[in-house]
């Protein structure tokens, strides 16, 4: 049953229980790999459909901000978040309880119920068959073969969480991003990154090469750059949306039109 949301009704308990409400989809948004202004447009939705007359939201990659007004009662609470993932499937999961709630489909209790369900673990096996298809990737990067990768796993494996990672939605993986670190502090270049084709056009490859940015400015790189072509024109539009600007452009062996280089320097 949707909840009764006149402003008439709204006690202080209530009012609080949905500012509680915005706080944890937008928290847990943020702890799975959304962006700012999607843990903000989350908070700003639920919000308004509770009745509140003035929202302000303010988010950031470790806190979220969050001021309503009710009635002339003004509630501001904050809450911080200190585990940061990426799981595509529990941020699509999140935008859909914000919805249900703002159109009624779910109440506050419900909603709240649906924001705590615990997703289901994945499979060891599947964890594992990831971290090795990362590390299969990452020996090409390294100059290394195929042949190689079992060595290369055993020898290195805090390279598959260090330098790559997959974007998985609902279970499946749907995209994956390297890059190669030897050129550090100087630089930082991405290499293999990609969605399926059956989930591009999405947006899913600017949120996961906005991770990947923010994963790789940990290590406090001067830039980070990427090499594309000049046909790939969704790649180019992606780079740009995630913040690279092209830096050089010029004719080379082996590459279908021009090549070019992108460039993104972190805290600029």
């Amino acid at each position: 049953m949707a909840e009764k949301r006149g402003c008439g009704m709204n006690t202080q308990d209530e009012n609080e229980r949905r500012v509680k409400l915005a706080l944890m989809l937008s928290a847990e948004m943020l702890k799975n790999g959304g962006e700012t202004y999607r843990a903000e447009d989350c908070a700003l939705r639920v919000l308004a459909a509770a009745g509140s007359a003035d929202t302000q939201v303010m988010a950031m990659p470790t806190n979220i901000l969050v001021t309503a007004t009710f009635d002339g009662q003004t509630i501001t609470r904050s809450r911080s978040v200190r585990v940061r993932a990426v799981d595509l499937g529990e941020i699509d999961r999140l935008n859909t309880v914000s919805r249900a709630y703002a159109s009624g489909m779910l109440d506050l209790e419900g909603a709240m119920a649906a924001v705590s369900a615990a997703s289901p673990p994945r499979p060891v096996w599947l964890m594992s068959l990831y971290a090795c298809l990362s590390a299969a990737f990452l020996t090409c990067i390294f100059g290394g073969s195929w042949r190689e990768f079992d060595t290369f796993f055993f020898d290195h494996p805090e390279i598959a969480d260090r330098c790559g990672f997959f974007s998985v939605l609902d279970g499946v993986p749907i995209g994956f991003v390297s890059w190669d670190p030897r050129r550090l502090p100087e630089s930082v270049e991405i290499g293999h990154n990609c969605i399926r084709s059956g989930w591009k056009g999405r947006g899913f490859g600017t949120r996961q090469m906005q991770e990947a940015i923010r994963r790789i400015s940990v290590a406090r790189p001067r830039k980070i750059f990427v090499v594309t072509s000049a046909p790939l024109l969704s790649a180019q539009r992606m780079y740009e949306r995630a913040g690279f600007r092209e830096c050089a452009r010029e004719p080379a062996a082996g590459f279908p039109g021009d090549r070019i280089r992108y460039e993104y320097f972190p805290g600029r």
